[in-house]
């Protein structure tokens, strides 16, 4: 928060975003099926992003997303960036893959809609709500 310029809406759009797509996954009913957490360990500034996808009645997943997901144009344009998709059915990948994701959940804690609408602290400026 302490960024100049621009910079400093970082954290707003962030907030924005977040609250976008948790107002499109309440209108298309899918709060039960979508889970969003923010990363949190007193001190860090780490985060992390991912995906996993589970089949309806499997408790590994079968799918998962790896690498970064920034494709601005900076990305484009200067940072070397990719992105991998692995599908499998070996099921000691598949429990990796979930003993990974739930490690790296016990640090985060789950945002819901009604957190992004009424939390004080996640108030967006004037300037990115326009």
């Amino acid at each position: 928060y302490n960024a100049e310029g621009v910079a400093k809406y970082v954290p707003h759009m962030y907030m924005y975003f977040a609250r976008q797509f948790l107002q499109e996954v309440n209108k298309l009913n899918q709060l039960d099926r979508v889970k969003y957490l923010e990363y949190f360990q007193e001190g860090w500034t780490f985060h992390s992003k991912g995906i996993w996808y589970y089949t309806s009645n499997d408790h590994l997943p079968s799918l998962t997303l790896m690498g970064s997901s920034n494709y601005g144009y900076r990305s484009l344009t200067r940072d070397l960036e990719m992105q991998v998709a692995i599908v499998t059915k070996n099921e000691e990948l598949r429990r990796a893959l979930h003993d990974e994701k739930n490690l790296m959940f016990n640090y985060g804690e789950q945002v819901t809609l009604d957190t992004v609408l009424q939390d004080s602290d996640r108030q967006l400026p004037l300037l990115v709500q326009l």
